[in-house]
């Protein structure tokens, strides 16, 4: 085969393993947003990053395989391998790995959630106690004086 169409078929694969990998990354957001709620803010600031990197991805793939080139088929690969991986292993491996991960995180902090609470109530039911007991100590200490001043 001619060493030009080897080349571009190369070429075709380096940008659909690019489109697999930046969507592979974007599902790894995906799953952190799953796992810990994101507001939207934070969501768009987490975006802008993302397609930042993915610009400076494409960038290097171009600059290093055509000298910087811009080649039609090379963003439609990407986009190929971008749409290939988002509707082809990312519908399945997002929602099963971001429940795998939020659930035993949910049960820890349940846990947690249940130990704290009955560490309140018992700080509660102590700072009562204390508090009737030194209101009993008061008490009794006026009544007391009081009885030494009847006395004096």
């Amino acid at each position: 085969m001619n060493d030009l169409i080897m080349w571009e078929l190369e070429y075709m694969g380096q940008c659909l393993l690019l489109g697999a990998g930046l969507m592979f990354l974007y599902d790894i957001l995906r799953i952190l947003r799953i796992v810990i709620p994101h507001s939207i803010m934070v969501i768009s600031i987490e975006d802008v990053l993302y397609w930042i990197v993915a610009g400076i991805l494409m960038f290097i793939l171009l600059y290093k395989e055509d000298e910087g080139n811009i080649r039609w088929f090379a963003i439609a690969f990407t986009t190929v391998g971008m749409l290939g991986y988002n509707f082809g292993i990312s519908r399945f491996i997002v929602p099963f790995i971001g429940k795998c991960i939020r659930w035993p995180i949910l049960k820890v902090m349940g846990a947690v959630k249940v130990v704290t609470s009955k560490v309140k109530a018992t700080g509660k039911l102590v700072t009562e106690l204390l508090k009737k007991h030194f209101k009993k100590d008061r008490i009794e200490k006026r009544m007391k004086k009081s009885v030494r001043e009847k006395v004096d």
